[in-house]
């Protein structure tokens, strides 16, 4: 994983995606519990890397679980990334 954010994260791919569609992603950590994340392909580069967009967090079924924005911070403030 090249870029993690409470927003957004890109990673290096090997298939084709489509611009503007929409993908569910398991965010695997060794030793952490999987945090899934709903959002949208921003940008992508094949054979290299894809942008993904989380959708916002929140209660309703739309949005990412509040769950999963907890799951991040923590992640993201436990391996010193800025959070913001």
């Amino acid at each position: 994983m090249n870029n993690l954010t409470l927003n957004s994260v890109c990673f290096k791919i090997k298939h084709h995606l489509k611009l503007g569609e929409y993908i569910k992603l398991d965010i695997i950590v060794p030793n952490k519990e999987v945090i899934s994340v709903k959002g949208i392909v921003t940008r992508f580069e094949i054979p290299t890397y894809a942008v993904v967009q989380f959708f916002a967090f929140g209660t309703d079924e739309r949005y990412n679980s509040m769950k999963s924005y907890d799951q991040l911070k923590k992640l993201l403030n436990e391996y010193l990334l800025v959070v913001y």
